[in-house]
Parts: C-alpha cells; sequence; structure tokens
C-alpha cells in the first residue's frame, strides 16, 4: 500500500507517504498559496521515497485547503489528530494540538472517531505564532525558550490572558527586572490554565496526547503536565502527526 497525507498549516506544511511497512515525512515553511504549497510538500516526500505520484493509490489532504485538486479525499484535521493519535498511543482520549495559529482540545475513542472538540482559534495565546511573539520581547531564539523556561525557579502569575496584551506584560515584567527564565514559564503556565478551561469542556480523559509543532517545547509540556496533574504523551515528530492521519486516511480509503 502505497499513500500519502497532507497537511497544510497557517505556518508550515507536512506530508507523511506510507509506503508499505515504510513511512517518509517532509516539512518546509509556507511561503506561497496553499495549494502550491500543497503540491510541493508532496513532491518533496516522493523524492524523499523515491516514488512518483502515480504510485500514490490515494492522497487525503487536510489543513486550510479543501478544494485541491491533487488530492483524492479531504478530512478535517480535528479527525486527523484523532487518528494519529490512536495510532501512536492507542489508549488516547484526549488530544491537544497546538499549531502556529490556533490550539484545539479534542476526544476520541478506542477507533479514533472523534467524540467532541473545542477550539481556541479567535485568540493566538497558545499558537506557535504566539510565542514566536514572546521569544521575540525577550530577544530569545525560539527554538531555545523551553529548554530556558525549565530553569525557572520563581512562580509569576500572569495577568494577561490575551495574546495582544500578553507582550506588553511580558516587557514591563523584565523591567521589573524578572529572569527570562520565570517571565518564560509564566507564559506557559497561562496557556495550560487556558487550555485547562477548554478540557474542562470536553470533560479530559487519559491517556492525554500532545501534538503540534508547540509540542516540541519542553517548557509547554512540562507546563501542560503540571497543570492538569496527568501524564502528557508526545508522538515522536509531532509537528507531522496531522499530516500521518490524513495518511492513515487514506489507507483506510484505499
Amino acid at each position: 500500500m502505497k499513500v500519502a497525507g497532507v497537511d497544510i498549516g497557517a505556518g508550515t506544511a507536512k506530508a507523511v507517504i506510507f509506503d508499505d511497512d515504510k513511512i517518509f515525512h517532509t516539512i518546509h515553511p509556507i511561503n506561497d498559496t496553499w495549494k502550491v504549497e500543497a503540491e510541493s510538500i508532496l513532491a518533496s516526500a516522493l523524492k524523499k521515497a523515491n516514488l512518483e505520484r502515480r504510485d500514490l493509490e490515494c492522497v487525503v489532504v487536510t489543513g486550510l485547503v479543501d478544494d485541491w485538486e491533487g488530492a483524492d479525499d479531504y478530512l478535517s484535521d480535528v479527525s486527523c489528530a484523532a487518528n494519529a493519535a490512536v495510532h501512536y498511543f492507542p489508549s488516547a482520549r484526549t488530544v491537544i494540538d497546538m499549531g502556529a495559529e490556533s490550539s484545539v482540545v479534542i476526544r476520541c475513542d478506542e477507533d479514533g472517531i472523534v467524540t467532541d472538540y473545542r477550539a481556541n482559534q479567535k485568540c493566538g495565546s497558545g499558537s506557535g505564532l504566539f510565542f514566536d511573539v514572546i521569544a521575540g520581547a525577550l530577544e530569545l531564539d525560539i527554538l531555545k525558550i523551553g529548554e530556558i523556561s525549565l530553569k525557572s525557579d520563581k512562580k509569576i502569575v500572569m495577568n494577561s490572558t490575551c495574546a495582544v496584551f500578553a507582550e506588553s506584560e511580558v516587557v514591563s515584567l523584565i523591567h521589573m527586572g524578572e529572569k527570562r527564565e520565570d517571565i518564560l514559564m509564566a507564559v506557559f503556565d497561562s496557556v495550560a490554565e487556558k487550555t485547562q478551561a477548554l478540557l474542562r469542556a470536553i470533560k479530559l480523559k487519559e491517556d492525554v496526547v500532545f501534538m503540534g509543532g508547540v509540542a516540541r517545547n519542553q517548557g509547554m509540556l512540562k507546563a501542560i503536565t503540571d497543570t492538569f496533574g496527568v501524564s502528557v504523551s508526545v508522538p515522536e515528530n509531532p509537528d507531522v502527526a496531522i499530516a500521518l492521519g490524513a495518511a492513515i486516511e487514506a489507507g483506510e480509503l484505499v
């Protein structure tokens, strides 16, 4: 079986190819229109797998493009997240997906069928772009803020719950002499608390899986684990998990 899943997000394009028992994946930043990016990322994945487009039996697309002629079908990113979570962790029942511009919490059953979900799309807090802004305000490399936050030894409570005002509060905390690691952990804690509010609406059930590009951030993972008081699993390559969920759907359609 040779199938593919393509995920077009706000910040990156991802593709996963199943070639029998082998898996290939690619990811790159969004630089063009979503349809162009879909073509480009699939071509990159095919090259990596040493395959041609005609070799693929089915391609499923998800994310921000739903009318791409290069796909055989479309599946929502929420359903793809549930597919991927249960694929990685069969006992998964709750999924947290944090991407570039939004965060979503999902309840699913043992078959990866979505039973409930809530999205935080109207607020940038908890998104990759939000953390880019915070890293910029602190003059830190976005790839290092998670590691730096783990050095925190002081609890700071963020008053701003809105991403628009959080940057100003971060600047104020810097001027007050607070350490960057403590500010970062305060930011992550505030996002975890907002996520917890979403999870109350769908009634969190273990096991919990954290995916999306933000899941690579160890500080955010710690904040979520501490706030929820439960063990949280992160799949290998969490930023391509949605594309993998689309590829799983493609396999089921063959």
